[in-house]
């Protein structure tokens, strides 16, 4: 908006805008803009992309706090991100480049994870979620779906539940 540069109130164009694009936020994270992405997907479909709309359902029919997903690319956290989950995505990164990436995408907050290269996908997944009780977002009974990949594949190609 101009009226933040040049105007004489930009203070309160830079709030007005915020709040349109809280509300507009709000309203595209709604069940049925959920099965609409669904709907227009090619079938049969690949399977880190059922894993990732998966987890998007499980995250709505559970109530979920956050989604975390374990990526190296970010293809995973982004997969994820697109089916506009209700709540929000960590995705946690093992490159500095891919964390800087994933701040630019809608609904991700991205993590990178300093640890060992080969450390076992629990012991980051549980990291992150004492991280995440750290700062607030999630808290002791909550619910949060976990999207990674086993040691087999490439992709993310599993879904868990986990209680904080």
């Amino acid at each position: 908006s101009a009226e933040t540069a040049v105007g004489e109130h930009p203070t309160t164009a830079v709030t007005t805008l915020m709040d349109i694009a809280f509300e507009a936020h709000a309203y595209v994270c709604q069940p049925h803009f959920f099965q609409s992405m669904l709907a227009v997907q090619s079938r049969p479909m690949q399977p880190e992309e059922s894993v990732a709309s998966s987890a998007v359902n499980s995250a709505q029919e559970l109530g979920a706090k956050a989604i975390i997903a374990l990526t190296t690319s970010g293809s995973s956290a982004q997969m994820v991100s697109k089916y506009l989950p209700p709540c929000p995505v960590v995705a946690v990164c093992k490159k500095k480049g891919t964390a800087k990436k994933l701040n630019l995408v809608r609904g991700i907050t991205p993590y990178y994870y300093e640890g060992i290269e080969n450390d076992e996908r629990l012991d980051r997944i549980e990291k992150s979620l004492s991280l995440m009780v750290e700062i607030g977002m999630v808290e002791k009974g909550d619910l949060v779906v976990a999207v990674h990949a086993d040691r087999t594949t490439g992709y993310a190609n599993l879904a868990r539940v986990i209680e904080v």
